[in-house]
């Protein structure tokens, strides 16, 4: 065999050794995990928030009986007191507990 053919063989060796070392290697990820390896996903819940309402000393005020403590509110064609972070709407003579 020639000189020339024999480094022409070991030269090609040579860069097939090294390009099929390079396609056959893992690419280099921060977060490459080995085979049989299973994330454990979080799904994000959303959060639900409970309201809780404490019901009122009284269910409704005659409108002669209103407490000092109260506030007039006026919507429009509505009357609502407000009394203690409770809302009454005025219904004839009485104020009537209403949630809003």
């Amino acid at each position: 065999m020639s000189k020339r053919l024999s480094l022409t063989i070991i030269g090609m060796v040579l860069s097939l050794g090294v390009f099929s070392a390079e396609a056959v290697a893992h690419p280099k990820h921060k977060h490459h995990h080995k085979h049989g390896h299973h994330h454990d996903h979080k799904h994000k819940h959303k959060k639900v928030i409970v309201v809780k309402h404490k019901r009122p000393k009284h269910h409704y005020y005659h409108y002669r009986h209103i407490p000092p403590r109260s506030t007039h509110i006026q919507i429009g064609n509505f009357t609502y007191l407000k009394v203690d972070d409770h809302y009454y709407k005025r219904s004839k003579d009485r104020y009537v507990h209403v949630v809003l």
